[in-house]
């Protein structure tokens, strides 16, 4: 419908994974092909250098002005502004801004410690697959992942906060904020992804993980995980809401729901990660690499949302998942997995959302039921709409404007031309009428002239 398209401005637009942009985010979309050349050295002997150059200085999106390095390292700078309070929650449990490039350089520069690779009891070559699990999935879904946010939150922040906001989208403040929102989803989902799960981000990741867990449904843009839906409906609406934003309506409460819907949402593949890679990590008996690196950096991704909810429960599952520990995969999966399951709850999730994985022993008999006392559901109306025709030139299209200009121009050109035409023809044909009639009735006053003569 006309309606879904709306907040669209066609000679900007770019299509993310069923999202249409508003403002120009190719650069900022395409910090996925950073993500797939680190991962396209894992082959090499010398991978971990390769790796790192392109992690410490791009190439892709905009070279070293924008890195996944830098997604960490400049977070103190910027985050802190706006009450991003999903990243001081993170901070506040790592005890640093900077926990994702730690996380991510300590794997890179094999600095985890001289009995690591002992008390893993791991080959070389699974010691290193180990290290190239934790820098991929620490690349993806702990640095660029809560930077996606960080740029939404930016958006639903200025817009509630900000007095400078006015409803014209000319106004540079206006415009910066759907710039944000679109900055947001372009590193959420990256260039590479169509919607069904082809790219190198944390959008993909759930795409990955949602049949295995049972939490799919059909998506517009072809794609199956229920979160990926909730999120291209959230940001849909919250676009729409941020180009003709009336602050003094509750538009500004909308995009900001649409934001925690995103925020929410975003975190379910992480858990789910660390969920999978548990329970194939308790009964991995070997060629355990990939395994317990994807556990350990899955559960690092979220364990800062459990802390926060219950600490105790959080130093369990640390304990049980740091591969850099003498605690590690010590005691029973079934109470790691429960530290997580009991506290969905608090951490605002419910089993429909979160699910159980396939492989193992487990159902969570609350479905549909449990709820934190003072969970909202900020995905109520968050349903995605197909914008995949939204710029085609039957609709609005609004790249050919100039063109179109022309062409009425021209139009009405030629109907001018022939209205002028008809009339001259009829002018003529009407002279020509009075002509004969003149010239008939002279003749005849000649003829009664010669008559009386």
């Amino acid at each position: 419908s006309v309606e879904s398209y709306d907040s669209i401005i066609c000679d900007d637009t770019s299509n993310i994974a069923g999202y249409m942009t508003t403002t120009n985010v190719e650069s900022h979309a395409s910090i996925d092909l950073d993500q797939e050349a680190i991962e396209s050295f894992f082959d090499d002997d010398d991978w971990a250098t390769s790796a790192k150059d392109v992690y410490e200085n791009g190439g892709y999106s905009l070279s070293d002005s924008r890195t996944i390095q830098g997604f960490s390292t400049n977070a103190d700078s910027k985050f802190v502004k706006y009450n991003f309070t999903l990243a001081e929650t993170y901070k506040n449990y790592w005890g640093s801004w900077n926990y994702s490039n730690a996380f991510i350089s300590s794997a890179l520069d094999d600095t985890w410690g001289d009995d690591v690779q002992t008390n893993l009891d791991l080959t070389d070559d699974e010691y290193k697959y180990a290290r190239q699990q934790c820098v991929k999935k620490g690349t993806a879904y702990m640095a660029t992942l809560v930077y996606a946010m960080y740029e939404l939150n930016r958006a639903a922040w200025e817009i509630n906060y900000n007095d400078d906001i006015t409803t014209d989208y000319d106004d540079p403040y206006t415009y910066n904020m759907v710039h944000y929102w679109d900055e947001g989803i372009a590193f959420f989902a990256g260039s590479l992804e169509d919607g069904s799960g082809t790219g190198k981000s944390a959008y993909t990741l759930a795409e990955k993980r949602a049949s295995s867990f049972g939490t799919t449904t059909t998506n517009v843009n072809d794609g199956t995980a229920l979160s990926n839906y909730k999120i291209l409906g959230a940001a849909q609406v919250g676009r729409r809401a941020l180009y003709d934003i009336d602050v003094s309506t509750n538009e500004p409460e909308t995009v900001w729901n649409a934001y925690k819907c995103i925020e929410r949402q975003a975190f379910i593949p992480t858990i789910q990660g660390c969920l999978a890679y548990g329970y194939k990590s308790s009964v991995c008996t070997a060629d355990c690499g990939d395994e317990f690196g994807e556990f350990y950096t899955f559960c690092s991704a979220m364990l800062p949302l459990l802390d926060a909810v219950s600490p105790a429960d959080a130093t369990i599952l640390s304990e049980y998942s740091d591969l850099t520990a003498d605690t590690w995969l010590v005691g029973d999966w079934e109470d790691a997995r429960a530290t997580i399951y009991d506290n969905l709850d608090s951490m605002g999730y419910t089993c429909d959302e979160i699910g159980a994985y396939s492989g193992d022993d487990y159902t969570c008999d609350t479905v549909g039921v449990a709820k934190a006392l003072d969970y909202t559901d900020y995905c109520a109306l968050a349903l995605p709409v197909d914008e995949s025709t939204a710029c085609d030139d039957d609709d609005v299209d609004d790249d050919d404007d100039d063109d179109d200009k022309k062409d009425k121009g021209a139009m009405m050109f030629m109907i001018l031309f022939i209205v002028v035409l008809i009339l001259l023809l009829i002018m003529c044909v009407l002279t020509g009428v009075f002509y004969k009639k003149s010239t008939e009735q002279g003749q005849a006053v000649s003829v009664v002239e010669v008559t009386e003569k």
